[in-house]
């Protein structure tokens, strides 16, 4: 701490004036915040202002310094007191000194003994705010290792978890919760980058959590952001933004390579263990499901519910004498299947159902290949029959995403790598999709979308040319033009002209 802050409570101005102007002189490390000339003026700039420590005469109009101070000790965190006295009896001092004021001096005021009082509060301060350092980050350790216990350990029960981790202040009553894991995939980076680039994801999510939530290291490479809300609704859209925000910032500045999964909003705190392994297993599927190139195909003939042919690639990917691998295949099952869930506009962990996951927890010797199959055949007939009850004529959820991150990114480096990135989607799979759901290519769309918006920024009249063109996402005004009159019709000076002779149009009629 390089300065400390400070009020002055005196009902003669002249004395306020005085202090003011001497301890601006020998102490410079101090600032005076404000003024008060009793005990009630007091009471209120203290309250707005929040000084470290307030100098104040004892005997004042209105309301005396021993009455303010009993006052302030009624609050949370009172200021320190430094008590000025007149009195050769001290019987008032000393009732200050038994209420806890650190000290007191006597008019007039003498300098070298203010400089020594004035020192020894500095360093009060200083010590107590060290200690308060100390204490948090104690306090940060043991939330961390009880969050570890409840989501890893096996020494304790959920509820002494949860009985520890509410005793050191985290929030649990009548609150929602959501988990939003983040991995850094980076196995192939040396150990010091992996680190660095841990450490930016990490400082990332805590400045995008704030004070509504808890950031914490979890396993290797992969982090815990813990949202909780008490309005559900709320919590939905804060975790929708959060992600954005997260994949916006990072992708804006690094080239770090990370996936993201969250788990759906829980209640019960103590249901943590269990949403953290959704939120984990999200990511999971994303590393089996980029690992194979073929995922298009299964994609394609779930888009036109082929479910025979569906069932035959889930037989043919179990290999009958490799045991081993068939949790894995189920794995990889389940991605394909949660990644069409969420892409088709269903809930986003539908293929995460209770039973799914249970069937991953359970002693794996006791299942047949037979059992593995069927298992991922009833969830894909599922999923189909889920698409056949809610289709719709309107924007699926996930076109409207697609289309949100257009509007946003329009005038950026928009490609549909980026987009699909963005989505999490195979880019060929999402250029299908968008052109059967919407009736347009991604590019072409894409270029409407910022001919819209070129034709506005003309109809504005605000900007030049070359500007219109940078502001929609093409660096050659050249290249800006040919494009509008592609797709308007006419030269940007045209559409300008005729805009112009619309609007004296209508003002003359």
């Amino acid at each position: 701490m390089n300065t400390f802050r400070m009020v002055i409570v005196d009902d003669e101005p002249m004395i306020r004036k005085g202090l003011n102007a001497l301890i601006r002189r020998i102490a410079p490390a101090w600032l005076i915040l404000g003024e008060a000339a009793n005990g009630r003026e007091a009471l209120e700039l203290i309250g707005r202002v929040k000084p470290d420590l307030v100098l104040t005469d004892i005997s004042m109009p209105h309301m005396n310094g021993i009455e303010m101070y009993a006052e302030l000790k009624q609050g949370p965190n009172p200021p320190l007191i430094l008590a000025l006295s007149g009195f050769t009896d001290y019987s008032y001092v000393r009732q200050m000194l038994v209420m806890g004021a650190v000290d007191y001096i006597t008019k007039p005021v003498e300098e070298p003994v203010l400089i020594e009082k004035l020192k020894q509060i500095e360093d009060r301060i200083i010590k107590s705010f060290h200690q308060k350092l100390e204490g948090d980050e104690q306090s940060q350790q043991l939330i961390e290792y009880w969050l570890h216990q409840l989501l890893n350990g096996h020494n304790y029960s959920p509820a002494a978890c949860e009985d520890q981790l509410r005793r050191l202040g985290l929030p649990m009553e009548g609150l929602y919760f959501g988990a939003v894991a983040v991995y850094l995939n980076a196995h192939a980076l040396v150990p010091g980058d992996r680190s660095l680039y841990l450490y930016f994801l990490m400082k990332t999510c805590q400045e995008l959590i704030h004070s509504q939530g808890k950031v914490i290291r979890v396993e290797d490479g992969m982090i815990l952001a813990l949202h909780w809300s008490p309005d559900e609704n709320i919590l939905k859209e804060t975790l929708i933004q959060f992600e954005e925000n997260f994949f916006s910032f990072t992708n804006e500045h690094t080239q770090i390579p990370f996936m993201m999964g969250s788990s759906p909003i829980f209640k019960e705190f103590r249901q943590l263990q269990s949403s953290w392994n959704i939120a984990k297993m999200e990511i999971r599927f994303q590393l089996v499901s980029d690992s194979d190139t073929d995922t298009v195909e299964w994609m394609v003939a779930l888009q036109q519910g082929q479910l025979s042919h569906i069932n035959s690639m889930i037989a043919d990917s179990f290999s009958p004498h490799q045991p081993d691998t068939w949790r894995d295949q189920f794995v990889y099952g389940l991605a394909i299947l949660g990644q069409f869930a969420i892409q088709s506009g269903l809930p986003k962990h539908l293929a995460l159902t209770p039973s799914s996951m249970e069937v991953l927890n359970e002693d794996q010797s006791t299942f047949s290949r037979e059992m593995w199959i069927n298992k991922l055949k009833e969830l894909a007939e599922e999923i189909l029959q889920h698409i056949r009850q809610t289709q719709k004529h309107s924007d699926s959820p996930l076109i409207i995403r697609v289309k949100r991150y257009i509007q946003m990114n329009v005038s950026g480096n928009l490609t549909l790598q980026s987009t699909a990135e963005n989505v999490r989607m195979n880019p060929n799979y999402l250029s299908e999709v968008f052109r059967e759901e919407t009736g347009i290519n991604f590019i072409d769309y894409v270029i409407q979308q910022r001919m819209e918006l070129a034709k506005q920024l003309i109809i504005d009249d605000e900007h030049k040319l070359y500007e219109i063109a940078s502001m929609v996402g093409y660096q050659s005004s050249k290249h800006f033009t040919a494009l509008f009159k592609r797709v308007v019709g006419i030269l940007p000076s045209e559409f300008k002209r005729y805009v112009d002779s619309i609007t004296v149009t209508e003002v003359d009629g």
